[in-house]
């Protein structure tokens, strides 16, 4: 209207239990179907609900400035943690009556101001100021146990500045960013609380600038430097539960990091090479954390340092005729000071006692050296005007340099195909889905990519055949069906604590007035 712009929506979403494939291609016939918590294929206590809203208004104030202010609010009921309520004990009786998220609730407001009068100092101006508070429960009870139900209240604040100029061919951004975290963690009960129970704060922040100039026709340079600044204070008031040999983790770290890159584009050739550094302080979760997972126990390290990285990456892209083109990117990062979770001592002991349970010790370490590489594959063709396909395939590696051992979080070869016909108002895709198998052999020692969750000899090879179908019926109707894993696979995703959905129906109707 005029000036003002305002968009509102509101969204409730119902989700029943999930239900796996039945077809076990793979060979592993008791593979998630744990019975305490598996009806047939049905995964019990995963369904849950959710609402949502989100209202915007925007200002056009003049020709040069605008106002967005956003607000969104989000909440859920209980969401059960499969993955936990599937553990067993050592005797084969389930270990959890009861392990689930409580309501979470998120409240998120920003106000954006774009301002576009050029001066002296920039052309274009961006400031984002923004809070957000997420509450949210963890609520677990073992089997015979009393019920424990810890709580983290977060208020999150950031502000971020963003100048772009132009002079010629030369273009400039800079700015600064700030973030202001809070974590306040409570337990009910006589239990400790998972993050420190004198509150945890972390503040961010950083200066930043980037050019970029193309040389000629054919090559573009683009460089920038970055200097980031993070501070972590954490209280704790019980000490006695774990033994903490500390009161508090004051962390105050560093560091000027940059990157530079040429970028080339001639013929049916383009391309790129970029060479760059990366800098991480410990964060609150890294650092203060207490919790249990695979039969250990994570604890507060107040000795972690920053990791750093240094990455070199390249891209190189053709095109066969008219638009099909191949492309290919690789890249090598080195990490030195990498953080890892690994064995721990804590007052000279390897385990701990954590909800009324004995389990080893781990902790968050830094290490000298780790390396992590990969490459994709991209691929599109145009078999005819009406017919295009399209490919990707992509590959990880990472490795602990100095115990030669697998990194966390290294997913197996994934890829996806698709073949899809267009015409006026319809159009329809089949596509597949696929990833190669992961041995235990190369998961994690510190179990903190789920061995467990896979099978004794690591996660099998998984593929799901898929098609879709669009109508545009009218001008303001649109309708679209599909079939997700038509042969009904069971499989799970890398490093997932609950199976895949099995055959699914997807009906979906857009209508515009």
């Amino acid at each position: 209207h005029k000036k003002w712009s305002f968009l509102n929506g509101f969204t409730l979403s119902k989700f029943e239990n999930q239900k796996m494939g039945t077809n076990r291609c793979h060979g592993y016939e008791g593979w998630g179907l744990e019975s305490h918590i598996v009806d047939g294929n049905e995964q019990l206590r995963t369904g849950y609900s959710q609402a949502d809203f989100i209202n915007k208004i925007r200002l056009e104030y003049n020709e040069y400035l605008s106002v967005l202010l956003n607000t969104q609010f989000s909440t859920s009921s209980n969401i059960g943690r499969f993955d936990k309520l599937n553990d067993m004990t050592d005797s084969g009786s389930p270990k959890y009556e009861t392990w689930e998220y409580g309501p979470q609730k998120r409240i998120l407001s920003s106000l954006s101001v774009n301002y576009k009068k050029k001066n002296l100092f920039f052309d274009e101006l961006n400031i984002l100021l923004s809070g957000q508070y997420v509450k949210e429960h963890r609520i677990s009870q073992k089997l015979n146990s009393t019920k424990i139900n810890r709580l983290e209240n977060v208020w999150v604040y950031s502000i971020n500045n963003s100048y772009l100029k132009t002079i010629g061919k030369l273009k400039i951004n800079y700015g600064l960013d700030v973030q202001y975290n809070y974590i306040e963690s409570k337990v009910y009960g006589s239990n400790a609380t998972r993050y420190a129970d004198g509150g945890s704060k972390m503040i961010n922040y950083g200066l930043f600038g980037q050019v970029k100039k193309p040389f000629s026709n054919i090559f573009h340079f683009g460089g920038g430097l970055r200097f980031s600044s993070s501070y972590l204070d954490a209280k704790y008031l019980n000490t006695e539960e774990y033994g903490l040999p500390f009161t508090n983790i004051d962390l105050n770290n560093s560091s000027l990091t940059g990157g530079i890159g040429l970028g080339f584009n001639f013929d049916k050739w383009e391309g790129s090479f970029n060479i760059s550094s990366g800098f991480r302080s410990p964060n609150v979760d890294d650092v203060t954390k207490v919790f249990s997972k695979n039969n250990t126990v994570t604890v507060p390290n107040d000795k972690l340092l920053p990791e750093y990285s240094y990455t070199g990456d390249f891209l190189i892209k053709k095109y066969i005729y008219g638009n099909s083109y191949v492309e290919s990117s690789i890249y090598y990062t080195l990490l030195k000071q990498a953080i890892v979770k690994d064995r721990f001592r804590l007052n000279n002991s390897d385990s701990l006692i954590y909800d009324g349970e004995l389990l080893p010790i781990v902790a968050n370490q830094n290490i000298q050296n780790a390396i992590v590489y990969g490459y994709n594959i991209r691929a599109k063709f145009y078999l005819s005007k009406d017919i295009t396909t399209s490919h990707s395939f992509n590959y990880t590696f990472g490795k602990d340099v100095d115990k030669n051992t697998s990194l966390d979080h290294i997913p197996p070869k994934t890829g996806r195909s698709d073949i899809k016909w267009s015409l006026a108002n319809f159009s329809s895709k089949i596509y597949f889905l696929y990833s190669s198998n992961k041995k235990a052999s190369l998961y994690s020692i510190n179990g903190s990519d789920n061995l467990d969750e896979a099978t004794e000899n690591g996660l099998p090879f998984w593929w799901t055949a898929n098609i879709s179908f669009e109508f545009n019926i009218s001008e303001h109707l649109n309708f679209t069906c599909g079939l997700e894993n038509i042969f009904d696979a069971h499989y799970k995703t890398y490093s997932s604590g609950i199976s895949s959905p099995g055959r699914s129906v997807i009906f979906s109707v857009l209508a515009e007035f």
